[in-house]
Protein backbone atom coordinates (compact mmCIF):
# COMPACT_ATOMS: atom_id res chain seq x y z
CA UNK A 1 0.00 0.00 0.00
CA UNK A 2 0.88 3.80 -0.37
CA UNK A 3 1.27 6.45 2.70
CA UNK A 4 1.42 10.00 1.80
CA UNK A 5 4.80 11.58 3.00
CA UNK A 6 5.23 15.07 2.27
CA UNK A 7 4.29 15.55 -1.66
CA UNK A 8 4.74 12.06 -2.36
CA UNK A 9 3.84 8.89 -1.86
CA UNK A 10 5.90 5.58 -0.12
CA UNK A 11 5.24 2.30 -0.52
CA UNK A 12 4.91 0.00 2.71
CA UNK A 13 5.01 -3.81 2.20
CA UNK A 14 2.40 -5.35 5.25
CA UNK A 15 3.43 -8.58 6.87
CA UNK A 16 1.24 -11.39 6.24
CA UNK A 17 1.47 -12.71 9.85
CA UNK A 18 -0.35 -9.21 11.33
CA UNK A 19 -4.41 -8.72 10.96
CA UNK A 20 -4.25 -5.44 9.76
CA UNK A 21 -7.52 -3.59 9.63
CA UNK A 22 -7.56 -0.20 7.92
CA UNK A 23 -9.61 2.54 10.17
CA UNK A 24 -11.58 4.21 7.11
CA UNK A 25 -13.69 7.27 8.00
CA UNK A 26 -17.69 6.93 7.88
CA UNK A 27 -19.14 9.37 6.10
CA UNK A 28 -22.34 10.17 4.29
CA UNK A 29 -22.90 9.05 0.59
CA UNK A 30 -24.31 11.71 -0.71
CA UNK A 31 -22.57 15.28 -1.30
CA UNK A 32 -24.17 18.20 -2.27
CA UNK A 33 -22.25 20.16 -4.17
CA UNK A 34 -19.41 22.60 -3.02
CA UNK A 35 -20.52 25.56 -5.10
CA UNK A 36 -23.84 25.27 -3.66
CA UNK A 37 -22.69 24.94 -0.38
CA UNK A 38 -21.10 27.92 -0.02
CA UNK A 39 -23.52 29.91 -1.64
CA UNK A 40 -25.94 28.80 0.73
CA UNK A 41 -23.61 29.76 3.49
CA UNK A 42 -23.04 33.07 1.64
CA UNK A 43 -26.42 34.04 1.64
CA UNK A 44 -26.70 33.33 5.64
CA UNK A 45 -23.37 35.57 5.71
CA UNK A 46 -25.50 38.44 3.79
CA UNK A 47 -28.78 38.42 6.14
CA UNK A 48 -26.22 38.91 9.04
CA UNK A 49 -24.07 41.56 7.57
CA UNK A 50 -27.75 43.43 6.93
CA UNK A 51 -28.48 43.07 10.84
CA UNK A 52 -25.45 46.02 10.97
CA UNK A 53 -27.76 47.98 9.47
CA UNK A 54 -24.83 50.01 7.75
CA UNK A 55 -22.71 49.11 5.31
CA UNK A 56 -19.04 49.01 6.80
CA UNK A 57 -15.97 51.31 5.59
CA UNK A 58 -13.44 49.15 6.75
CA UNK A 59 -13.52 45.34 6.24
CA UNK A 60 -11.34 43.05 7.35
CA UNK A 61 -11.06 39.00 6.58
CA UNK A 62 -8.67 36.98 8.66
CA UNK A 63 -8.01 33.41 7.17
CA UNK A 64 -5.86 30.88 7.73
CA UNK A 65 -1.91 30.29 6.96
CA UNK A 66 -0.93 27.12 4.74
CA UNK A 67 -1.03 24.48 7.67
CA UNK A 68 -4.96 25.30 8.38
CA UNK A 69 -6.51 24.21 5.08
CA UNK A 70 -10.02 25.18 4.37
CA UNK A 71 -10.14 25.08 0.80
CA UNK A 72 -9.79 29.69 1.07
CA UNK A 73 -8.87 29.65 -2.90
CA UNK A 74 -12.82 28.09 -3.21
CA UNK A 75 -14.46 30.33 -0.34
CA UNK A 76 -12.50 33.76 -0.62
CA UNK A 77 -13.96 35.07 -3.91
CA UNK A 78 -17.30 34.39 -3.39
CA UNK A 79 -17.06 35.82 0.53
CA UNK A 80 -15.49 38.87 -0.89
CA UNK A 81 -18.87 39.95 -3.03
CA UNK A 82 -20.72 40.51 -0.01
CA UNK A 83 -18.56 43.78 0.06
CA UNK A 84 -18.60 44.95 -3.67
CA UNK A 85 -18.73 48.52 -3.24
CA UNK A 86 -15.58 50.43 -4.68
CA UNK A 87 -15.47 52.31 -0.95
CA UNK A 88 -15.14 49.53 0.97
CA UNK A 89 -11.82 49.07 1.79
CA UNK A 90 -10.90 45.29 2.08
CA UNK A 91 -8.05 44.13 4.08
CA UNK A 92 -7.05 40.24 4.13
CA UNK A 93 -5.19 39.28 6.96
CA UNK A 94 -3.24 35.98 6.96
CA UNK A 95 -3.43 34.67 10.72
CA UNK A 96 -0.15 32.80 11.03
CA UNK A 97 0.07 32.93 15.23
CA UNK A 98 2.95 31.87 16.21
CA UNK A 99 3.95 30.23 12.92
CA UNK A 100 6.82 31.15 10.74
CA UNK A 101 6.06 34.00 8.22
CA UNK A 102 5.44 32.52 4.49
CA UNK A 103 6.96 33.47 1.28
CA UNK A 104 5.14 35.78 -1.30
CA UNK A 105 5.12 32.16 -3.64
CA UNK A 106 3.29 30.41 -0.66
CA UNK A 107 0.81 32.87 -0.04
CA UNK A 108 0.02 32.84 -3.76
CA UNK A 109 -0.24 29.42 -3.54
CA UNK A 110 -2.67 30.06 -0.80
CA UNK A 111 -4.92 32.49 -1.61
CA UNK A 112 -4.61 32.49 -5.72
CA UNK A 113 -2.92 35.31 -7.74
CA UNK A 114 -5.73 37.19 -8.27
CA UNK A 115 -6.57 38.19 -5.04
CA UNK A 116 -3.04 38.73 -4.16
CA UNK A 117 -2.92 41.42 -6.88
CA UNK A 118 -6.23 42.98 -5.94
CA UNK A 119 -6.32 43.19 -2.25
CA UNK A 120 -3.88 43.96 0.44
CA UNK A 121 -2.86 40.97 1.82
CA UNK A 122 -0.54 41.13 4.94
CA UNK A 123 0.69 38.25 7.38
CA UNK A 124 0.40 38.57 11.33
CA UNK A 125 3.70 38.63 12.89
CA UNK A 126 3.17 37.94 16.48
CA UNK A 127 6.56 39.21 17.50
CA UNK A 128 6.21 42.79 15.60
CA UNK A 129 5.68 45.00 18.81
CA UNK A 130 5.17 47.87 16.31
CA UNK A 131 1.46 46.34 14.94
CA UNK A 132 0.53 45.16 18.31
CA UNK A 133 -2.52 46.46 20.94
CA UNK A 134 -2.98 45.97 24.52
CA UNK A 135 -7.07 46.08 24.79
CA UNK A 136 -7.34 44.37 28.45
CA UNK A 137 -7.26 41.15 30.21
CA UNK A 138 -9.08 37.78 30.46
CA UNK A 139 -10.21 36.93 33.45
CA UNK A 140 -7.71 34.70 34.14
CA UNK A 141 -5.15 37.53 33.72
CA UNK A 142 -4.00 36.63 30.47
CA UNK A 143 -3.11 40.17 28.94
CA UNK A 144 -4.84 40.43 25.31
CA UNK A 145 -2.45 42.31 22.55
CA UNK A 146 -3.83 42.24 19.23
CA UNK A 147 -3.19 43.10 15.81
CA UNK A 148 -4.29 46.76 15.38
CA UNK A 149 -5.72 45.98 11.93
CA UNK A 150 -8.48 44.13 14.09
CA UNK A 151 -9.15 47.11 16.21
CA UNK A 152 -9.20 49.46 12.99
CA UNK A 153 -11.67 47.52 11.30
CA UNK A 154 -15.35 48.69 11.28
CA UNK A 155 -16.12 44.91 10.95
CA UNK A 156 -14.68 41.55 10.85
CA UNK A 157 -14.98 38.37 8.87
CA UNK A 158 -12.80 35.04 10.18
CA UNK A 159 -12.56 31.99 7.47
CA UNK A 160 -11.63 28.73 8.79
CA UNK A 161 -12.18 25.06 8.54
CA UNK A 162 -12.86 22.86 11.82
CA UNK A 163 -10.82 20.11 12.58
CA UNK A 164 -10.10 18.39 16.22
CA UNK A 165 -7.53 20.04 18.11
CA UNK A 166 -5.51 17.68 20.51
CA UNK A 167 -5.25 20.45 23.75
CA UNK A 168 -7.98 23.64 22.24
CA UNK A 169 -10.71 20.98 21.59
CA UNK A 170 -11.30 21.90 18.00
CA UNK A 171 -9.26 24.33 15.92
CA UNK A 172 -11.05 27.18 14.32
CA UNK A 173 -13.66 29.57 15.79
CA UNK A 174 -12.72 32.35 18.02
CA UNK A 175 -8.71 30.45 17.63
CA UNK A 176 -8.45 32.63 14.26
CA UNK A 177 -8.58 35.72 16.68
CA UNK A 178 -6.19 34.03 19.62
CA UNK A 179 -3.54 32.81 18.85
CA UNK A 180 -4.08 33.55 15.13
CA UNK A 181 -3.89 38.00 15.13
CA UNK A 182 -2.45 37.63 18.89
CA UNK A 183 1.04 38.70 20.41
CA UNK A 184 3.04 36.01 21.53
CA UNK A 185 3.06 37.00 25.38
CA UNK A 186 -1.13 36.60 24.90
CA UNK A 187 -0.46 33.38 23.03
CA UNK A 188 2.13 32.38 25.48
CA UNK A 189 0.30 32.89 28.56
CA UNK A 190 -3.06 31.46 26.92
CA UNK A 191 -1.63 28.46 25.72
CA UNK A 192 -0.19 27.40 29.07
CA UNK A 193 -3.62 26.66 30.83
CA UNK A 194 -2.45 23.30 28.90
CA UNK A 195 -0.87 22.45 31.87
CA UNK A 196 -2.31 21.70 35.42
CA UNK A 197 -0.42 24.32 37.66
CA UNK A 198 -0.90 21.85 40.63
CA UNK A 199 0.57 18.61 38.47
CA UNK A 200 2.76 19.98 35.53
CA UNK A 201 0.78 17.59 33.44
CA UNK A 202 -1.47 18.23 30.75
CA UNK A 203 -4.94 19.23 32.34
CA UNK A 204 -7.39 17.05 32.32
CA UNK A 205 -9.70 19.02 30.08
CA UNK A 206 -7.07 20.14 27.38
CA UNK A 207 -8.09 17.14 24.96
CA UNK A 208 -9.81 16.77 21.27
CA UNK A 209 -13.52 17.74 20.79
CA UNK A 210 -13.58 19.17 24.37
CA UNK A 211 -14.36 23.18 24.00
CA UNK A 212 -17.23 23.13 27.59
CA UNK A 213 -14.23 22.88 30.38
CA UNK A 214 -11.46 23.56 28.11
CA UNK A 215 -9.14 26.52 30.06
CA UNK A 216 -7.63 27.29 27.17
CA UNK A 217 -10.51 27.32 25.02
CA UNK A 218 -12.70 29.75 27.85
CA UNK A 219 -9.70 31.73 27.64
CA UNK A 220 -9.00 32.65 24.22
CA UNK A 221 -12.58 33.29 23.44
CA UNK A 222 -13.04 35.91 25.36
CA UNK A 223 -10.93 38.03 22.83
CA UNK A 224 -14.76 38.63 20.85
CA UNK A 225 -15.02 40.90 23.84
CA UNK A 226 -12.69 43.33 22.97
CA UNK A 227 -13.64 43.38 19.34
CA UNK A 228 -15.76 45.27 16.84
CA UNK A 229 -18.71 43.40 15.31
CA UNK A 230 -17.62 39.96 14.25
CA UNK A 231 -19.08 36.93 12.06
CA UNK A 232 -17.24 33.87 10.99
CA UNK A 233 -17.46 31.58 7.99
CA UNK A 234 -16.37 28.26 8.91
CA UNK A 235 -16.28 24.71 6.56
CA UNK A 236 -15.81 21.24 7.47
CA UNK A 237 -13.95 19.41 4.76
CA UNK A 238 -14.48 15.49 4.45
CA UNK A 239 -11.28 13.07 4.19
CA UNK A 240 -10.93 13.98 0.56
CA UNK A 241 -10.32 17.60 1.16
CA UNK A 242 -13.45 18.63 -0.20
CA UNK A 243 -16.15 21.27 1.81
CA UNK A 244 -18.70 18.92 3.18
CA UNK A 245 -20.17 21.49 5.32
CA UNK A 246 -20.24 25.27 5.45
CA UNK A 247 -21.85 28.08 7.93
CA UNK A 248 -21.64 31.57 8.75
CA UNK A 249 -22.70 33.85 11.45
CA UNK A 250 -21.34 34.52 14.66
CA UNK A 251 -17.86 33.07 15.41
CA UNK A 252 -18.64 30.95 18.52
CA UNK A 253 -22.60 29.62 17.20
CA UNK A 254 -21.06 28.41 14.50
CA UNK A 255 -17.94 26.37 15.78
CA UNK A 256 -20.79 24.92 18.34
CA UNK A 257 -22.58 23.92 15.16
CA UNK A 258 -20.27 22.79 13.20
CA UNK A 259 -18.11 20.45 16.04
CA UNK A 260 -20.74 18.16 15.62
CA UNK A 261 -20.38 17.24 11.81
CA UNK A 262 -16.45 16.58 12.68
CA UNK A 263 -16.85 14.63 14.89
CA UNK A 264 -19.08 12.54 12.50
CA UNK A 265 -16.48 12.57 10.13
CA UNK A 266 -13.67 11.95 11.97
CA UNK A 267 -14.18 10.01 15.16
CA UNK A 268 -12.97 6.77 14.37
CA UNK A 269 -14.18 3.77 16.79
CA UNK A 270 -12.47 0.82 17.67
CA UNK A 271 -12.90 -2.25 19.42
CA UNK A 272 -9.65 -2.69 21.22
CA UNK A 273 -5.90 -0.96 21.10
CA UNK A 274 -3.77 -2.92 18.78
CA UNK A 275 -0.37 -4.29 18.74
CA UNK A 276 1.07 -1.97 16.07
CA UNK A 277 0.02 1.66 14.22
CA UNK A 278 1.02 2.42 10.91
CA UNK A 279 0.11 5.81 10.38
CA UNK A 280 0.74 8.74 7.81
CA UNK A 281 0.30 12.44 9.16
CA UNK A 282 -1.32 13.09 5.96
CA UNK A 283 1.20 14.42 3.64
CA UNK A 284 2.00 18.01 2.87
CA UNK A 285 1.25 20.57 4.39
CA UNK A 286 0.01 18.77 7.34
CA UNK A 287 3.49 17.19 7.74
CA UNK A 288 5.31 20.22 7.15
CA UNK A 289 7.43 20.21 10.41
CA UNK A 290 6.97 17.59 13.32
CA UNK A 291 4.89 20.58 15.89
CA UNK A 292 2.39 19.61 12.86
CA UNK A 293 3.09 16.03 12.61
CA UNK A 294 2.60 15.31 16.54
CA UNK A 295 -1.01 15.73 15.92
CA UNK A 296 -0.97 13.02 13.58
CA UNK A 297 0.79 10.95 16.27
CA UNK A 298 -1.27 11.92 19.20
CA UNK A 299 -4.45 10.09 17.19
CA UNK A 300 -2.37 7.00 16.37
CA UNK A 301 -1.17 6.94 20.14
CA UNK A 302 -5.08 6.66 20.96
CA UNK A 303 -5.15 3.15 19.08
CA UNK A 304 -2.51 1.47 20.32
CA UNK A 305 -1.53 -0.89 23.44
CA UNK A 306 0.54 0.65 26.10
CA UNK A 307 3.79 -0.44 25.06
CA UNK A 308 2.67 -1.06 21.51
CA UNK A 309 4.08 0.22 18.13
CA UNK A 310 3.74 3.06 16.54
CA UNK A 311 5.24 3.61 12.78
CA UNK A 312 4.86 7.37 11.64
CA UNK A 313 5.22 8.74 8.07
CA UNK A 314 6.31 12.58 8.10
CA UNK A 315 8.71 14.76 5.91
CA UNK A 316 9.07 17.59 8.45
CA UNK A 317 10.80 18.73 5.26
CA UNK A 318 10.15 22.41 6.83
CA UNK A 319 12.41 20.92 10.41
CA UNK A 320 10.77 20.56 14.06
CA UNK A 321 8.05 23.92 13.90
CA UNK A 322 9.48 25.75 17.03
CA UNK A 323 12.54 26.34 18.40
CA UNK A 324 11.09 26.54 21.84
CA UNK A 325 10.58 23.25 22.33
CA UNK A 326 14.06 22.26 22.11
CA UNK A 327 15.22 23.14 25.38
CA UNK A 328 12.58 20.88 27.42
CA UNK A 329 13.74 17.66 25.67
CA UNK A 330 16.98 17.96 27.40
CA UNK A 331 15.30 16.00 30.12
CA UNK A 332 15.00 12.34 30.33
CA UNK A 333 11.34 12.06 31.40
CA UNK A 334 8.40 13.28 31.14
CA UNK A 335 8.30 14.43 34.98
CA UNK A 336 11.38 16.67 34.90
CA UNK A 337 9.77 18.08 31.75
CA UNK A 338 6.34 19.02 33.49
CA UNK A 339 8.47 20.44 36.56
CA UNK A 340 10.47 22.77 33.66
CA UNK A 341 6.95 24.09 32.69
CA UNK A 342 5.72 24.71 36.15
CA UNK A 343 8.76 26.84 36.38
CA UNK A 344 9.04 28.27 32.59
CA UNK A 345 6.37 28.12 29.88
CA UNK A 346 7.13 29.05 26.37
CA UNK A 347 4.61 28.42 23.24
CA UNK A 348 4.87 24.97 21.92
CA UNK A 349 6.70 23.37 25.21
CA UNK A 350 3.86 21.32 26.43
CA UNK A 351 4.45 19.62 22.73
CA UNK A 352 7.64 18.69 24.37
CA UNK A 353 5.81 17.28 27.54
CA UNK A 354 3.43 15.34 25.16
CA UNK A 355 6.20 14.15 23.20
CA UNK A 356 8.27 12.58 25.89
CA UNK A 357 4.70 11.15 28.06
CA UNK A 358 3.68 9.12 24.58
CA UNK A 359 7.49 8.09 24.31
CA UNK A 360 7.13 6.57 27.84
CA UNK A 361 4.17 4.66 27.03
CA UNK A 362 4.98 3.47 23.43
CA UNK A 363 7.26 2.92 20.90
CA UNK A 364 7.77 5.26 18.61
CA UNK A 365 9.31 4.76 14.98
CA UNK A 366 9.87 8.07 12.80
CA UNK A 367 10.10 8.10 9.15
CA UNK A 368 10.95 11.46 8.36
CA UNK A 369 13.63 14.20 6.87
CA UNK A 370 14.91 15.29 10.44
CA UNK A 371 18.57 14.22 12.11
CA UNK A 372 18.89 11.44 13.58
CA UNK A 373 19.73 12.84 17.24
CA UNK A 374 17.05 15.27 17.35
CA UNK A 375 14.24 12.04 16.97
CA UNK A 376 16.53 10.31 19.84
CA UNK A 377 16.12 13.69 21.85
CA UNK A 378 12.16 13.08 21.88
CA UNK A 379 12.80 9.42 23.11
CA UNK A 380 11.40 8.00 19.57
CA UNK A 381 13.72 6.16 17.18
CA UNK A 382 14.02 7.27 13.70
CA UNK A 383 14.39 4.65 11.14
CA UNK A 384 14.89 4.94 7.18
CA UNK A 385 11.71 3.01 6.06
CA UNK A 386 9.04 0.52 7.11
CA UNK A 387 11.29 -2.25 6.80
CA UNK A 388 14.02 -0.80 9.01
CA UNK A 389 11.42 -0.46 11.98
CA UNK A 390 10.09 -3.71 11.57
CA UNK A 391 13.29 -5.22 12.02
CA UNK A 392 13.50 -3.03 15.33
CA UNK A 393 10.13 -4.11 16.47
CA UNK A 394 10.27 -7.84 15.72
CA UNK A 395 13.35 -8.51 17.86
CA UNK A 396 11.68 -6.70 20.78
CA UNK A 397 7.64 -8.62 20.89
CA UNK A 398 5.27 -10.70 19.00
CA UNK A 399 2.81 -9.07 16.99
CA UNK A 400 -0.41 -10.01 15.98
CA UNK A 401 -3.05 -6.99 15.20
CA UNK A 402 -2.21 -3.68 13.61
CA UNK A 403 -4.37 -0.61 12.29
CA UNK A 404 -3.32 1.66 9.31
CA UNK A 405 -4.08 5.15 9.73
CA UNK A 406 -3.78 6.43 6.31
CA UNK A 407 -5.14 10.07 7.40
CA UNK A 408 -4.33 10.50 10.85
CA UNK A 409 -4.00 14.11 11.05
CA UNK A 410 -8.19 13.97 10.31
CA UNK A 411 -8.75 10.14 12.30
CA UNK A 412 -9.34 10.10 15.98
CA UNK A 413 -9.71 6.75 17.05
CA UNK A 414 -12.27 6.58 20.39
CA UNK A 415 -12.11 2.78 22.06
CA UNK A 416 -16.16 1.48 22.01
CA UNK A 417 -17.14 -0.55 25.07
CA UNK A 418 -19.53 -3.02 22.54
Amino acid sequence: MLLSYGREKREVDLPININWQRLTFQEPSQRADEKVIIQNAIQMAKASIDNLKTTPANVLFIVPDHTRRCKIESILPFVLTLFPSAETKVTILIANGTHELQSARAIKALLGENIVEKYNVIQHDCHDDGILRYVGETRAGTPIWLNRLLLEADFIMTINGILFHYFAGFGGGAKMLLPGAAGYETIRINHSYTIDRTTGQFHNGCHDGNLDTNPVQQDLRQVLDFLPPVLSFQVVLDSSGMIRYADSGPVLQVQKKLCSRVKELYSIPIRERADIVVASAGGYPMDVNFVQSHKSLHHACKAVRKNGHVVLYASCDEGIGSGTILPYLQYSTSREVAEALLKSYKVNAHTALAIKTKAENVNIYLISDLPDNFVHKMGITPVKNFTQAMKKIKARTPLSTGYIMEQANLQVPFQTTA
